[in-house]
């Protein structure tokens, strides 16, 4: 179909003069209607954009919200694994303290040669 401009309208008023009225306000009625249908088609694309940013917000949040509860739970689990660790190692580092103590009573060279064997580096002792 083809488009009606201004000047088509123009011109078929020139062409037909003052009988070509009636043609000419129908063709400004249609181009009206036309416009109003592109408004009406541009209002409902700019609803439908905003409708889709504020979804986008939404799960963007709500991405944001479970990256953040993960990492925090992660964060835990990793603390709490870090804790029995440095648990473990403390209750080692005890029984060493006390074996060596009771070693010192016994033999004061042989508990000192073990104190600086555990500290040194093995390339020193």
């Amino acid at each position: 179909m083809k488009e009606t401009t201004l000047g088509d309208i123009r011109q078929r008023v020139e062409q037909n003069g003052r009988g070509g009225e009636e043609a000419a306000l129908e063709a400004v009625r249609r181009l009206e209607e036309k416009l109003e249908k592109q408004r009406d088609a541009r209002e409902a694309a700019r609803e439908r954009l905003e409708a889709a940013r504020e979804e986008a917000g939404r799960i963007v949040s709500k991405a944001q919200e479970e990256a953040l509860q993960e990492a925090e739970a992660r964060r835990s689990e990793l603390l709490s694994a870090a804790d029995a660790e440095a648990g473990r190692l403390l209750r080692r580092a005890r029984k060493e303290a006390e074996r060596i103590l009771a070693l010192a009573e016994k033999d004061r060279d042989a508990a000192a040669a073990e104190v600086l064997e555990a500290l040194l580096p093995e390339e020193v002792s």
